[in-house]
């Protein structure tokens, strides 16, 4: 049984302002992050602002679980050799973890939480969350990347080939691998 979209919510992702993106021409077009510390300052347990301390401490160390406000705060946590303009794919990851885990809040206050179809779903993205965990090892099926949960969902049925084709996903080079 296929899952996207048995809930009956849709969800559309419209902000662009962390996004990067390369023009015809070659250039590339970012938010610098280092210029907006304030990103990385909020409260410790936001899960918002975890990401993005998350994301950064990815970028500076290849550490995937997040260091602390007060690293972040430090000047010496900057690595001048990276920067905002690379792609860093475990950062979808990291944002995918987040709607996960946002999804899971908002269901919750819609349906209640001893009800039924949260149990339900919950139980089945217990794995799921599980992977998306930062503390989870890699050699333990961590995600590194977006391509990585989508094949998961591929795997477990949620989503069909044609599904993910439909919105957008290029599955030639996923299925041969």
């Amino acid at each position: 049984m296929l899952k996207l979209g048995f809930a009956g919510i849709k969800i559309t992702l419209i902000d662009y302002g962390l996004s990067r993106a390369t023009l015809q021409n070659g250039d590339r077009i970012f938010l610098d992050l280092e210029e907006e510390p304030v990103v990385f300052q909020g409260s410790e347990g936001h899960p918002q602002f975890n990401a993005y301390r998350r994301m950064r401490t990815n970028l500076m160390t290849n550490e995937r679980i997040s260091k602390t406000k007060a690293w972040h705060a430090n000047p010496q946590s900057r690595n001048p050799k990276k920067t905002w303009a690379e792609f860093i794919p475990y950062t979808n990851v990291i944002w995918i973890g987040y709607m996960l885990g946002y999804l899971k809040k908002v269901f919750k206050k819609a349906d209640g939480a001893g009800s039924k179809p949260l149990k339900s779903f919950n139980e089945e993205a217990k794995e799921l969350s599980n992977l998306l965990d930062s503390r989870t090892k890699l050699e333990n099926g961590a995600f590194l990347t977006a391509t990585d949960v989508l094949c998961y969902c591929l795997e477990k049925g949620w989503v069909s080939e044609e599904q993910a084709e439909e919105y957008g996903a290029d599955l030639s080079t996923i299925l041969e691998s």
